[in-house]
């Protein structure tokens, strides 16, 4: 019952981590239409994932009601499979890591270019909706 739970949760994060390699790719190749088509998915995935999580949670709980220790109730095997499952979270949190770096990147790059294609009035700190002559404006 336990290997069964850990196993499921073990796909669920093998799932979210190609996908989000796959997304790294789609980014790097600026098919961005397509990214913004996954979403749903990812959303899907992640509910999977959160799910399969709480049921290994509940699992592990009532195995080990009747023991101080985790590591008392569960045999090898099941501390070599969680142990890969802390393996795969942490490249799941780098993959994820990865992902936001370039998201960054290119948000920046866009919210500069769209600074200086188009002037903005500014009221002290905050940006107010562009001047519709500016945008207007040629310039030689």
């Amino acid at each position: 019952m336990l290997n069964q739970k850990i196993e499921m949760t073990l796909s669920k994060l093998d799932q979210l981590i190609d996908f989000t390699k796959e997304e790294i790719k789609i980014v790097k190749e600026a098919k961005h239409d397509l990214l913004s088509q996954r979403v749903e998915e990812k959303n899907r995935l992640l509910r999977e994932f959160e799910s399969a999580k709480q049921e290994l949670n509940i699992a592990l709980m009532s195995v080990s009601e009747d023991s101080s220790s985790l590591e008392d109730c569960i045999g090898k095997k099941e501390r070599g499979m969680l142990e890969i499952f802390r393996e795969k979270l942490v490249e799941l949190k780098r993959v994820n890591g990865d992902l936001a770096a370039i998201v960054i990147v290119l948000n920046e790059f866009y919210t500069t270019l769209f600074g200086k294609m188009f002037s903005f009035d500014t009221k002290g700190y905050q940006y107010s909706k562009p001047n519709p002559a500016a945008v207007l404006r040629v310039s030689a």
